[in-house]
């Protein structure tokens, strides 16, 4: 027999979950790794569109407030060179602005975008202004001063729009039109509002000098050039998107029309038909031009926050398919590697019964009677229980297949099994084929004389299956010699003591004449051979050629 490291060795290796959990743990870490990136990249994305959302309505209350300032301003030209002409105009107009700078939204939106100081400076200025009479200040100063909060509010558009990022938005639509609500439009309005607001002064005073012409001919041609500008980004904004030109070309040709219009009026200061012109009207016609870019200028600005909307809301989108897409992706992972690892628990399990069974006979083989074995033993000692190990053979089974042949020897080996099976059928017994027509079994807290019971019965049911063995010396049937090593209880033994006390006692059975089973006592305290043994020769037994042992 071979020799327990040997068996030990050759045991297969059992399926780990540890290993599967590694399988799936890895791929489960770089997919989670890969969307944490993936998704904070989009939330940067959304927070930087919905910065610019917040630009983009900071930066058109921002101009309506410079459109108000610029029509106070043209205004107060016109009364400071009326005689006898009242405030209250003026004052209707300056009340609706100050409380638009003083508005907890306007204080909220400098707080975001860090411009408080410069507000708060500019809103200052502006009340002191304000609060100043008409008469107190020259006219040129007055106008002056009126242009340089203009222009510092024009460089709060810029600084919102710096800090919200809308100058650093990569896409060519947002550039366009960012440009224009921040550069361009608030400069052309802001020359149509300087030209209203003079040429108003000049009309009321009906006198112009010649500086006064040369200027006024410098913003009229700024105008020109600055509508020309605006005119060329429309419409390449209207190239790349034609979808807007039902919006943006219509608005566009009306403030053309009308600021071509008023350029052309506005070219009478410069002569001496100034004094044909009426200040209001003239002034009425400026703000009309003023109003319709205004308009131009919001649909841009509202256009500009529908297409950062759409983007945010695509990223929100694509943040959401990312997310349900790797939670799919990670069952899936897990689902599949489940599946694998169960197909392959199956396919272990398959082979390890295999490896531990006995093709021919489908009893337990050598390879797992050198893995139940200690177990066994170590479940008696702990239980305090007996312990039995039996072996048996076919007697004369060579000259069986000799004479009928080693298809009707595995016949008879596998109705041996099923006797074996069907008598030791208890929980706790083992029934092995441990090679050729070599059996042998495990038994444990069984009685000695409910062990030699045991074997008899063994012997008998064999005897009784009638199978013909005309080879056979003691009956012409087919026998079984028997060998057990028996332990009361269990000391501090060898396996392969036992293994070899049970070897021997079937050696002794088969030298007593075979067909009989010989029942070795190995005590408690030692596993001397010559104490407890008893043999038990059974029928018709008659002594054989020692060297036959088959």
């Amino acid at each position: 027999m071979e020799s327990m490291q040997e068996a030990k060795d050759k045991l297969p290796i059992s399926i780990s979950i540890w290993r599967y959990l590694a399988a799936t743990a890895g791929p489960l870490m770089l997919l989670f790794f890969s969307v944490i990136g993936v998704v904070q990249y989009l939330n940067s994305e959304i927070r930087f569109t919905e910065n610019e959302l917040d630009g983009v309505a900071a930066i058109l209350t921002t101009h309506d407030g410079i459109i108000q300032l610029q029509k106070i301003r043209g205004f107060s030209e016109i009364i400071a060179r009326k005689e006898n002409a009242g405030n209250q105009s003026l004052k209707s107009l300056q009340k609706p602005f100050l409380a638009n700078v003083s508005a907890p939204q306007w204080h909220q939106q400098s707080v975001q975008f860090k411009v408080t100081e410069e507000a708060e400076k500019l809103q200052k200025e502006t009340e002191t202004l304000f609060s100043t009479p008409l008469q107190a200040i020259p006219l040129k100063d007055r106008f002056q001063q009126y242009t340089q909060i203009i222009e510092g509010q024009r460089r709060l558009i810029q600084l919102i729009a710096n800090r919200s990022n809308l100058i650093l938005d990569r896409e060519f639509d947002s550039y366009y039109m960012t440009d224009l609500l921040v550069n361009q439009l608030p400069q052309l309005i802001e020359f149509i509002g300087r030209a209203r607001g003079v040429g108003s002064g000049i009309i009321a005073n009906r006198a112009v000098t010649d500086e006064e012409k040369m200027l006024f001919r410098e913003r009229l041609t700024a105008i020109n050039l600055g509508i020309e500008s605006i005119t060329n980004a429309i419409n390449i904004k209207l190239t790349a998107a034609p979808k807007l030109q039902s919006i943006l070309k219509p608005i566009i040709e009306q403030a053309n029309k009308e600021a071509s219009y008023f350029v052309e009026e506005s070219g009478l200061l410069t002569t001496s038909e100034v004094i044909q012109l009426d200040a209001e009207r003239y002034f009425h016609n400026g703000t009309k031009v003023i109003s319709t870019f205004q308009d131009t200028y919001t649909k841009i600005g509202f256009l500009l926050a529908a297409h950062l909307k759409e983007r945010q809301k695509s990223h929100l989108k694509l943040r959401l398919y990312t997310i349900i897409g790797t939670l799919l992706a990670a069952l899936l992972i897990i689902y599949f590697i489940n599946s694998f690892y169960q197909t392959n628990r199956a396919a272990f399990k398959k082979i390890e019964q295999l490896s531990i069974t006995d093709p021919l006979t489908k009893l337990y083989n050598r390879r797992h009677l050198y893995r139940i074995f200690p177990k066994e033993l170590l479940r008696a000692r702990r239980e305090n229980k007996s312990f039995a190990f039996g072996i048996l053979d076919v007697d004369h089974f060579k000259r069986y297949n000799d004479t009928y042949g080693h298809p009707e020897g595995d016949l008879i080996l596998k109705r041996m099994a099923n006797t074996l099976k069907d008598v030791l059928r208890r929980a706790g017994d083992y029934v092995f084929r441990i090679g050729g027509e070599e059996f042998c079994f495990l038994v444990t807290g069984m009685s000695e004389e409910a062990i030699e019971v045991l074997l008899e019965q063994i012997r008998l049911r064999i005897m009784a299956l009638k199978i013909e063995h005309k080879g056979n010396d003691v009956t012409p049937f087919v026998t079984v010699s028997i060998g057990l090593a028996y332990l009361n209880a269990v000391g501090e033994v060898k396996i392969e003591r036992i293994i070899k006390r049970g070897d021997n006692a079937l050696y002794k059975a088969k030298e007593m004449g075979r067909n009989c089973w010989h029942l070795d006592h190995m005590g408690t305290k030692t596993d001397d051979p010559s104490r407890g043994a008893s043999v038990i020769p059974i029928g018709n037994s008659r002594a054989t050629n020692s060297q036959d042992h088959n």
